[in-house]
């Protein structure tokens, strides 16, 4: 064979294979890579855990059983609020007694001190009573808070003792200064001062501690000098 023929041979073999060869690369799929890659094999996954084959996402969401509500339902969104609470009346950050009590047992400016005591008042007046133990301290300040104090009046070089009504702060203050010194009893004996005030507070409610007969004997020296009201 002369090497034109074998040149001829060649090339036509060569025509011949490329339409193949074509064909071969374009029979097979073009494989996916970095995410869709990624997302092929989640999909996979997915078709392995409910037992059918799961190709590629659905288009559009299947409808969910058991739920009623519509896109135009926006209830959820709303903030959840408190029976008895409005947006116009919303309770205070801090209860304003329980703060009144922490600044009157706080010394030398050590308020965390005074928030443990608190605290610990309020953990021990819970498991004692298995009542909400801020209502319980409310109530106690509250029978024991006078409603008037009284004071010396100098008049015609004499002292005279006038009574005096008091808001409602000076009385919540009076009251708990009063259960502050009467816990004071058990401090010879070595009782924790969280104790002797939750011991005291109990006091209160049960009718049995010395502020309450403080302030009845306040009371009743406003009602012997109530007369003289006139020297004001």
């Amino acid at each position: 064979m002369s090497l034109i023929n074998l040149r001829s041979s060649r090339t036509t073999l060569r025509t011949l294979a490329l339409p193949v060869r074509w064909n071969s690369t374009q029979a097979q799929p073009e494989r996916p890579s970095g995410p869709a890659r990624t997302e092929q094999r989640a999909l996979q996954n997915i078709g392995d855990i409910i037992g059918q084959p799961f190709d590629k996402a659905p288009s559009t969401p299947r409808p969910v059983t058991g739920y009623s509500a519509s896109l135009s339902d926006t209830s959820f969104l709303q903030a959840p609020t408190r029976p008895g609470y409005t947006a116009d009346n919303l309770p205070p950050k801090v209860d304003p007694t329980l703060e009144l009590f922490t600044h009157l047992i706080m010394k030398h400016g050590r308020k965390a001190e005074a928030q443990k005591v608190v605290a610990d008042v309020l953990q021990q007046l819970q498991r004692t009573t298995r009542d909400d133990p801020v209502r319980l301290i409310h109530r106690a300040i509250d029978m024991v808070s006078p409603s008037i104090r009284m004071v010396s009046l100098r008049r015609a070089a004499k002292n005279i003792p006038v009574p005096s009504a008091l808001d409602a702060r000076q009385r919540s203050r009076q009251g708990i200064q009063w259960i502050l010194k009467a816990a004071e009893r058990g401090r010879a004996g070595g009782q924790p001062r969280n104790g002797r005030l939750a011991r005291e507070f109990m006091s209160v409610l049960e009718g049995t501690s010395a502020a309450l007969q403080r302030k009845d004997e306040v009371h009743r020296l406003a009602t012997v000098n109530r007369s003289n009201l006139q020297t004001r």
